[in-house]
């Protein structure tokens, strides 16, 4: 399997578990940013198997974006003169992505496992609850780096529709907002919720390169030394290559 494909597969991987991981947690009605600790507790001891799914799924999903980000790496650069840097640095903000990101997993994993406990401790409580929405939000200056990376490594190479690009564009732009909102982050402001369209669209932007990115793998091995034989008996009936 060459790279287009381990790049395609990585990204199909990512934007499906990551919507289900975001559906299963919507779908439970976990409190908010302003929850009271008892609240906190209450919840996590009462829906303590979705962090340990989450937990499961989280490596899954760490694995598959950075397979994600370096086949997008190599498609660029085929359609270029050496390594892209856009795809470089997209790469530099998948990395910090799974590192940020592994706070939030890791202290909702505490949350769940010590919830029993915690219930007689509302300022610890309080403290973890408060990091891990403060890492979630941080974590969205990571997804700037790598979405618009991956926008503009597409964009210079032309190795998919401009639309593309601009729609991982958005969602770094979108992303931007949301990540310079920390303290409204954890007070629940309305305008924090600016991280709902960033979301959808990075998980489109993803899903629709992967896609495009499999639909446009190279020859196989047969066509190549077809083609190769067909050069070398008449190189001028020999078809370019596309």
């Amino acid at each position: 399997m060459d790279y287009r494909r381990w790049g395609a597969l990585g990204g199909i991987v990512f934007a499906t578990l990551v919507v289900a991981v975001n559906v299963i947690i919507g779908s439970s009605a976990k409190p908010e940013a302003t929850a009271s600790a008892s609240e906190v507790a209450a919840w996590y001891s009462g829906n303590s198997s979705i962090p340990i799914i989450v937990s499961i799924l989280a490596p899954i999903i760490w694995i598959s974006l950075p397979v994600f980000a370096a086949g997008m790496l190599a498609y660029t650069r085929s359609r270029s003169e050496g390594v892209n840097p856009w795809a470089v640095m997209a790469v530099a903000g998948v990395v910090m992505q799974n590192a940020i990101f592994s706070g939030v997993v890791a202290t909702d994993s505490i949350l769940a496992t010590r919830a029993t406990e915690l219930a007689t401790q509302p300022q610890f409580t309080a403290l973890l609850w408060d990091l891990n929405h403060a890492a979630m939000t941080l974590n969205h200056a990571s997804l700037v780096i790598a979405a618009g990376g991956l926008a503009m490594a597409l964009l210079t190479s032309r190795v998919a529709p401009t639309w593309l690009g601009g729609l991982g564009l958005v969602a770094a732009g979108l992303f931007s907002l949301s990540a310079i909102q920390v303290v409204p982050a954890l007070e629940a402001s309305p305008t924090s919720l600016v991280v709902f369209p960033a979301f959808f669209a990075w998980v489109a932007f993803v899903a629709i390169a992967s896609v495009t990115m499999l639909r446009r793998a190279p020859m196989t091995a047969d066509t190549s030394v077809s083609r190769a034989h067909q050069v070398a008996v008449d190189p001028v009936a020999a078809p370019p290559v596309s």
